[in-house]
């Protein structure tokens, strides 16, 4: 993490100015390998965007280099900081259905 993504990560923890939301993934939309694109879905309402090919001190990691979700109906718990551009995932966790 380069130190100025830190100290913003460290402020937001600091402050408790990060949103959770817990649920089943909707409207799941991959981005291609080619980009040209952003991968994007949501959980209970709250939209997420995000591309591999933008510098980010948040998770941009698309289902088409290895990222985590991959469809619709997958149960994840994110935390997130709501930005102007969008809300920024900072952190993942799958839950497994039997948690």
């Amino acid at each position: 993490i380069i130190q100025g993504n830190y100290i913003n990560l460290q402020r937001i923890y600091t402050t408790k100015s990060y949103k959770i939301v817990e649920g089943l993934i909707e409207n799941f939309h991959p981005m291609p390998k080619s980009g040209h694109d952003k991968e994007s879905f949501s959980v209970k309402g709250v939209l997420f965007e995000y591309s591999d090919y933008e510098i980010s001190g948040f998770f941009n990691n698309t289902a088409s280099h290895g990222g985590p979700f991959k469809t619709n109906g997958q149960q994840v718990k994110i935390t997130y900081f709501p930005t102007k551009r969008g809300n920024a995932i900072i952190k993942v966790e799958l839950k497994d259905e039997t948690d």
